[in-house]
């Protein structure tokens, strides 16, 4: 959970979304904090502390996020015991599989009980995240390097996808669908 004090925001990052490039970014402007804590993990201090401010969180394509986060859980158990059920399948472990395990999603940071509290910016509309907090021009969001699809699409990991990232994909009507091979 990191703060924007002077805005009133309390700002739930999420992994895989932008994140290290909004922080790097912010950072100049007063905010502070260090973890991805999610909001229900936070309920008692939002509530007590917070429960005026705004509640927020940049998400990404989710299928693009999928791609990411499924290289980043596949890497590290310690990603795949926090995000995911089930024994971590090692590097090798499917995005079909992934996905059938992973028990988190972007919006999820800003959700109690399943439904979005909190406000959700696409990284790709960076405009109005820097109209918003007030970052200046310098901010900018380009991907390091196009994701390897270690994990192809099937049509599996589609219907598992539309399940799982329902509500991104939803605040992302009209992206490109992945082809399933």
């Amino acid at each position: 959970m990191y703060l924007f004090k002077s805005l009133k925001a309390v700002y739930f990052r999420a992994p895989g979304t932008g994140s290290t490039t909004f922080l790097k970014h912010a950072g100049e402007y007063g905010l502070s904090g260090d973890d991805h804590s999610r909001l229900e993990d936070n309920t008692v201090e939002i509530a007590e502390k917070f429960h005026d401010w705004e509640k927020f969180t940049i998400i990404r394509n989710p299928y693009k996020w999928a791609i990411t986060f499924h290289t980043m859980c596949a890497r590290a158990s310690s990603h795949w015991e926090e995000w995911c059920e089930g024994a971590h399948g090692g590097h090798n472990v499917s995005l079909e599989d992934f996905l059938d395990a992973l028990v988190v999603t972007p919006l999820s940071w800003v959700s109690l009980n399943g439904d979005v509290v909190g406000n959700a910016y696409k990284i790709e509309d960076l405009v109005a995240l820097r109209e918003r907090f007030g970052i200046k021009d310098t901010l900018t969001h380009q991907n390091k390097k196009e994701e390897e699809h270690k994990g192809v699409w099937t049509p599996k990991a589609l219907k598992t996808a539309k399940v799982k990232l329902g509500k991104e994909l939803a605040f992302y009507s009209g992206i490109e669908e992945p082809e399933a091979q």
